[in-house]
Parts: C-alpha cells; structure tokens; sequence
C-alpha cells in the first residue's frame, strides 16, 4: 500500500513536498515530466514552476503486492486566486512628518486566506500588517510595493508610485522691533524663493486666523504672529512664531497753573504729574536740566513737559501752558498848586499803558478818586500824605504805592 498526503494543484514558486508512506524495506523510486526520476523517498520540488507541471508516479518494488505504483498530478490552478491591491490616499503627498497609512485592499477569489504580506519601500522590506504605516524622510518619487501569498503558496504582487513634494521654503522677516510702545507698529512680510508659485497666505496671531491674506502685515497688537503658506501643489508650511511686545505709554497730566502771567518777574509753578519720567519743553525746545515734576517759569511762552517711561516710551502732554509777561509799573505823580479852597492838580506820570487801574488817597479823609490825573478840593490847610496805588488784573496781588507829603 502506498498513499501522498501531497494536494494536485499549487501556485507557481511554491515549495511542494511529497511524503509516501511505505514500508522502509521495500525500494522505491519517483518518475516525472521532463525525464525526472529520483530515489529518494521525500520529493520536494523547491519552487513550483511550468517545467515541473506533470504527473508523478511513486514505485515501490516489494512488499505484499509486489510492484505498487501511485500517481499523482501537478499543475498551477486554471486561474490566480489572489489579486494584490491597496489604497493610496493621493498620488501626490507632501513632505513631513506625517504618518502616512497605505491599506491592502487584495482580495482572494477562491475564498483562502492570505497569510502572508510584505510591503516593500525604495526596496526596503517593512511589516506584514494590512496597513502600512510609514514616514518619508526625503522628497522624490517612491515605489510602494505590496506582495502576498495564501495558504496554498500563491503569490501575487503589485507597485504603485507615491509622489513625495517638497514643501514651499518660507523666512519671515521683520521691519521694525519685536517690542514697541503702543501707538507704533512693525512689519512682517514673507521672504520666499516660490513667492510666484504660492496660492494662499493666512496669517495667525496667537493660533487665531486673521483677515490678511497679504504678503505682509502690519504689527500694532502684542501677540505671537506666524503665517502659514501654500503652494498650487497643496502643500503648506507654517512658520515659527514671531513674539511682540507693546509697552504701555506713560501717563502725563499738566496742571492748570494758578496765573498764567508772570508779574514782575516772579516765576510761575508749573506741575506735572506722571508716572515716568519728566522732561519740560519751552516754545517747542527741551529745557535743559528740567527734569522734575515741577517748574519755574520765567519767561513768557509756551510750555510743555513728555513723559518717558523705562521702556523708552514717551507722552507728550495734551495740554499747553501759554505764559504772558507782565511789567510792573513804578507809579509816579505831580502836582500844581497848594493851597486850600483852590483846587489841586494831580498830574499821573506814571510810565505804562492805560489799562491800569489807579487809586488816589488824598489823605484828607474825604475818600478816593479812580481818575487817572485827578484835581482835589482840600477843604483845610495842614500835611497830607497823598498815595497813589495801581491795581493791574493780571497781577491782582502786586499793588504798586507811591506816597507824597504835600
């Protein structure tokens, strides 16, 4: 009795083994296609191909029957049960570190399983998992290649091209500093060899899109800035974020003063309060060495003080201080005539402008005359201390006197 274990139909390039079962002593031996003939007992054929299709007899000379022979008949099955496939989600990717998933979609007619799978990259071998998992380290075109094999041995393979694009280089420059005072800006533009191949351009301040969509923009908000750029190939780039700082202004207020008008070359206080520092300007010009929050004017024009903070920042103040000069006037009079009943003749020589106010004391008790050169009844002789006072608006608490004994 002889018996094979062996199957009659295997897929070319598979390993075929042939084990008879017989009594050790009888002898035996194989024939097959192509002249084959062989003793040994185990016929493997290695690699299952056209040459080897054919039938193949098992003689065993001995035993209880005398001459036993068994055939059995080797051939590829009528049709290829397996068919490679898998996905690629774009012929075109773009480069980084993305991790791109390939899924085998191969299909197995006569309902075998495939068991075995081995992706092949640029000719490196990788995992036998259905789904291919890999990164590009490079740019260019690649060759995925996907074989698999079933429990009969049958192979099938396929090769598909993936595109791997560089992405567009991208440099932000600035045009200005990285930290301002507020009420300034910087710039930001793109620097980029592929400005004409570019498609869009979104601008981030703090992962929050903007409006702009310019090649530049203008910086006047504290924030992290970036941009994010594509080609009309799809791929994008992000930039590094670019942080800026705005310094709050100093505050300054200038205190009204309580003239505005310097009397006889008594200064007037200015003040200021503010939480930098001080600098006074007058008639446009830095004063030197007016530094404090408070100032002596003595000179008539216009002030102003800036604050400066630490940070180089500055604040002019709103308000103005227009100073006026006021020349006291040295009162001075004469007289005509010094007798009583007969009127007396006050002849005002003070040096000035009009639009003083003048008081006249003519020390008889009988009251006081506003007239700029007055005439006065005195009513009985004796000696009289005659004062003339100026009152001037501007200066309401420098009251110039002359007295004279007539």
């Amino acid at each position: 009795e002889s018996a094979c274990d062996a199957l009659s139909s295997f897929c070319f390039g598979a390993s075929i083994q042939l084990n008879p079962k017989i009594d050790r002593s009888s002898s035996y031996f194989w024939e097959g296609p192509n002249n084959f003939y062989s003793k040994d007992l185990n016929l493997i054929i290695p690699s299952f191909s056209e040459k080897d299709e054919g039938y193949y007899t098992f003689t065993v000379v001995g035993g209880s029957c005398g001459v036993s022979k068994k055939r059995i008949y080797l051939t590829k099955p009528e049709a290829n049960s397996l068919v490679a496939d898998f996905d690629v989600n774009q012929a075109v990717q773009c480069f980084g570190n993305n991790l791109y998933e390939f899924q085998d979609k191969s299909i197995s007619s006569n309902g075998s399983d495939i068991n075995k799978r081995q992706w092949v990259i640029a000719g490196d071998k990788k995992n036998y998992a259905e789904v291919l998992k890999t990164t590009f380290k490079d740019t260019g075109l690649f060759i995925i290649g996907l074989l698999i094999e079933d429990v009969n041995k049958c192979r099938d393979t396929i090769e598909k091209y993936i595109r791997i694009l560089p992405n567009p280089k991208i440099d932000l420059k600035i045009n200005g500093k990285p930290a301002f005072c507020a009420g300034d800006s910087s710039v930001l533009s793109i620097s980029s060899s592929e400005v004409d191949n570019l498609n869009e351009f979104k601008w981030l301040k703090d992962n929050i899109a903007w409006d702009s969509v310019a090649t530049e923009v203008t910086v006047k908000q504290a924030g992290n800035y970036q941009v994010m750029i594509s080609n009309k190939d799809g791929c994008a780039t992000i930039s590094d974020q670019f942080p800026f700082e705005v310094y709050d202004n100093p505050t300054i207020s200038l205190l009204q003063p309580s003239t505005y008008f310097i009397c006889d070359s008594v200064p007037v206080t200015l003040n200021a309060v503010t939480d930098g520092l001080v600098y006074w300007y007058f008639n446009g010009q830095p004063i030197a060495g007016a530094t404090s929050s408070q100032l002596k004017a003595h000179r008539g024009g216009v002030y102003e003080v800036k604050a400066v903070s630490s940070n180089g920042c500055m604040t002019l103040s709103d308000t103005k201080i227009n100073l006026n000069i006021v020349n006291i006037p040295k009162p001075d009079f004469s007289f005509i005539n010094s007798c009583i009943q007969f009127p007396v003749a006050f002849l005002n020589e003070t040096k000035g402008g009009d639009n003083y106010q003048y008081i006249w004391d003519f020390g008889d008790g009988t009251g006081v005359s506003y007239n700029k050169s007055p005439v006065h009844l005195f009513q009985k002789s004796g000696l009289f201390n005659v004062t003339l006072s100026i009152e001037i608006e501007e200066c309401p608490e420098q009251i110039p006197i002359k007295s004279q004994k007539i």
